[in-house]
């Protein structure tokens, strides 16, 4: 008889449900943070929980119409049968309670899982903006000494040019000389440096 109840049939499917809804909801918990095995699953709780808010609904639902019917049947009728349906109904209410409570519970922790992901993830954009913030300041300071070196680099390459064109025009005899003068300068600028 207890099989063929639709309130134990629909009992074993809420806890089908509610089995699923909570391996989903640990295999989540044990996925990395950030994972695309926690981003599979995410929908997959929400929609299980979905689905158990229905069937709970629905299995209310029911109970409320049991509850009317049942009610006019013991208005009408006091036999010991009417005794058993209600003990029947007080199972039915408790069990229907336990089994909502614990799924507010599941809920519950499952939101507050959800609202510390948000958070971990607000973290990671304003870290990921703070990073792009940086990575354009060490840019604009990476052109600025780009800019500098070529500016140098065409300095050097003026004043090789214009040492190479004074090497020239002084030939050989004038190297000599100018070789011969930095020579003495550097003497005469040691001489100054230690005393």
């Amino acid at each position: 008889m207890a099989g063929q109840d639709p309130f134990y049939l629909v009992k074993d499917d809420i806890q089908t449900s509610l089995n699923k809804a909570q391996d989903a909801f640990i295999a989540w918990q044990n996925a990395g943070k950030g994972s695309s095995e926690r981003r599979r699953l995410q929908p997959e709780i929400e929609e299980e929980c979905k689905s158990i808010a229905w069937q709970v609904e629905g299995m209310s639902t029911s109970i409320e119409t049991a509850k009317q019917i049942a009610s006019k049947a013991m208005q009408s009728n006091t036999t010991p049968g009417g005794k058993l349906s209600s003990a029947m109904q007080q199972d039915n209410e408790r069990y229907i309670g336990t089994e909502t409570q614990q799924q507010q519970m599941i809920m519950r922790r499952q939101d507050e899982d959800l609202d510390q992901l948000g958070n971990h993830v607000q973290r990671i954009g304003h870290m990921g903006l703070q990073i792009h913030d940086e990575l354009q300041g060490q840019n604009v300071l990476l052109e600025q000494l780009d800019e500098d070196v070529e500016g140098t680099t065409s300095r050097l390459a003026a004043a090789q040019k214009k040492i190479n064109t004074v090497l020239q025009k002084a030939g050989l005899k004038g190297q000599l000389m100018i070789i011969g003068v930095l020579i003495v300068l550097l003497v005469v600028l040691i001489m100054i440096a230690f005393s």
